[in-house]
């Protein structure tokens, strides 16, 4: 699978966050990455303005998830 150059490119190709947790992962990693990078790829297209509104932003759209996941994300992505 090739390898997105860009920014841009990575989102026009990527899944929607329920796409991404519907589906799983093929090679039977955990449900929990499959939230993960729900999640991440649900930021990445909102671009929040700030940590705050990235927590608002996750809580919203992903209720159930744990506080810790949510702050999980937000750490992994580039400032």
């Amino acid at each position: 699978m090739p390898v997105a150059s860009t920014r841009a490119e990575y989102l026009s190709n990527a899944a929607s966050p329920a796409e991404v947790a519907e589906q799983g992962r093929s090679r039977g990693e955990p449900a929990l990455l499959d939230r993960l990078e729900a999640m991440k790829v649900h930021l990445l297209r909102a671009r929040p303005h700030s940590g705050n509104d990235a927590l608002r932003i996750l809580r919203a759209a992903f209720p159930d998830a744990p506080l810790a996941e949510r702050v999980r994300v937000i750490d992994g992505l580039p400032r």
